[in-house]
């Protein structure tokens, strides 16, 4: 075999260009002659984890902290790929044993607050983004999550404060300009009309830029009461974004079909776990779910968890398909297999 050494390198450089799979299994070639390598563990967790192979990202980055157990990025992407999988409760012990460790740097703070986002710990969570941002002030993503987490705070003067310093850093960046415009109800005194416009030259051919900077005005315009215009952004936002959908009817009606072949009679299905503790408010888009759950969620007994993606992530794991995909009609035929006590469970231990 060629040198270990030589080929980590290039495993890394390979995975660093994009090439997640060829950098896998690069990497995996190494294992055999070194085992214990820490770092080769973590790249072929992080490589695992890029390619959406939740089961063995978990297992070589917990691999590559239990190898070495001081380096706090290990520790933070293990966290990261935890909450992924919904074992949100072991994910934030571990962001709290790796917050113990010494010189965490801006990446590595970032990480542990992304865990802490999903887990709606947002005060914690800021602190993290402040001080990742305080280490690294020149990185735009570093600054708009810490957006995102005093929006969730409800402190939505230091939110605009944030993403106006996205932008000083970066003018282009498009959906930060989207962000802004749904962060308030824009006023005649008060908008971001001249900016979007000034932008939309330099949006020509460039989807993303395109759907962000229309959408952004059809929301301003709209709050301005300037209807016309309003629906001028709004269809050209929304032809821009189309253009980049990879929808498919036909792929829709597969999945609706392999639906009603797995589930004929729904009200028969086996037992789930017994429990008096979620609330499911299920409907059809814009048709007053959300007013339903705010005026459940009034109640002193009632938490609001929002629209979370527990319930799939647990139900792709337990139907031990091997699509990437998490609803599709591989994944649908697997239905027999399901545990559904199992999956109850699961779903409850990981919104708890």
């Amino acid at each position: 075999m060629s040198d270990p050494n030589k080929l980590f390198a290039q495993a890394t450089a390979v995975y660093n260009q994009g090439n997640h799979r060829q950098a896998f299994d690069l990497a995996k070639t190494l294992l055999p002659v070194a085992p214990d390598h820490a770092g080769l563990h973590y790249l072929i967790g992080l490589a695992a984890l890029d390619l959406k192979e939740m089961p063995t990202a978990v297992k070589y980055l917990q691999r590559a902290v239990k190898l070495d157990p001081l380096r706090g990025e290990y520790a933070a992407q293990f966290a990261k790929v935890l909450s992924l999988v919904n074992q949100q409760a072991v994910a934030l012990a571990v962001v709290d044993r790796t917050l113990t460790l010494s010189s965490l740097d801006a990446t590595t703070l970032d990480t542990l607050g992304v865990v802490l986002s999903r887990a709606n710990e947002h005060e914690r969570a800021r602190t993290l983004y402040a001080r990742a941002a305080a280490q690294e002030p020149s990185r735009v993503d570093l600054h708009y999550n810490l957006s995102k987490s005093l929006m969730c705070l409800g402190k939505l003067d230091a939110a605009e404060q944030e993403m106006e310093a996205c932008i000083d850093l970066a003018p282009q960046s498009w959906g930060i300009h989207l962000s802004l415009s749904y962060l308030r109800t824009q006023t005649a005194t008060n908008n971001h009309l001249e900016r979007l416009q000034s932008l939309l030259p330099k949006s020509a051919g460039n989807l993303v830029a395109q759907i962000h900077l229309h959408l952004a005005l059809f929301k301003e315009y709209e709050d301005l009461a300037d209807y016309p215009k309003a629906f001028e952004h709004l269809a050209i936002g929304k032809a821009a974004g189309k253009v980049g959908r990879d929808y498919s009817r036909e792929r829709q009606e597969a999945l609706f079909a392999a639906l009603t072949r797995a589930l004929p009679n729904p009200e028969t299905a086996a037992a789930g776990f017994p429990t008096d503790e979620p609330i499911f408010v299920i409907g059809m888009p814009r048709s007053g779910t959300t007013l339903v759950e705010r005026i459940i969620s009034n109640h002193p007994d009632v938490h609001s968890a929002g629209e979370l993606n527990n319930f799939p992530v647990a139900f792709k794991q337990l139907s031990g398909s091997g699509t990437r995909p998490q609803l599709d009609p591989e994944t649908i035929d697997c239905v027999p297999n399901i545990d559904w006590r199992r999956l109850g469970e699961a779903y409850l231990a990981g919104t708890r």
